[in-house]
């Protein structure tokens, strides 16, 4: 009589846990060195940009904007909550809303989403209509790193 129920509770927990799981390698992705390309550096009107993002403690990650030409060379704070992802995030890129604070001067909107594309290793930062930074993981300076 309720081994109905009880099948039910246990896929919907499977389909939880399972989808859970994958948020903590989206989120150790995430930890790293990320470049910007060509492309958007030319658009930009920069020559280049870093970003380094350390790992996610106490709902903060602490992080390394560097853009030369003299424009960016600070440190910040990004705070956020990690996402519950659903079937639905499976398709879709990992996105999180974050509080981000700059030590010196801000360069972005305080509040900004990171949509994180493990399939082409893109991190796109933005706010509303505004793109601050679309930028790739630097393997090679992150297994220097390790």
């Amino acid at each position: 009589m309720y081994l109905p129920y009880l099948i039910v509770f246990v896929i919907i927990l499977i389909v939880y846990c399972s989808t859970n799981i994958h948020r903590e390698e989206y989120e150790n992705y995430l930890t790293g060195h990320w470049v910007s390309p060509m492309d958007f550096n030319e658009e930009s009107q920069i020559s280049s940009m870093m970003f380094q993002i350390g790992d996610y403690e106490d709902g903060k990650r602490q992080a390394y904007l560097l853009i030369n030409d003299d424009i960016s060379n600070q440190g910040l704070t990004l705070s956020y909550s990690k996402p519950t992802l659903w079937f639905e995030n499976a398709i879709k890129p990992y996105t999180i809303d974050a509080d981000v604070e700059f030590s010196d001067e801000d360069m972005w909107n305080d509040q900004v989403s990171f949509e994180l594309d493990i399939l082409q290793g893109k991190l796109l930062i933005y706010h509303e209509d505004t793109v601050y930074a679309v930028l790739y993981k630097d393997f090679e300076v992150d297994n220097y790193l390790d």
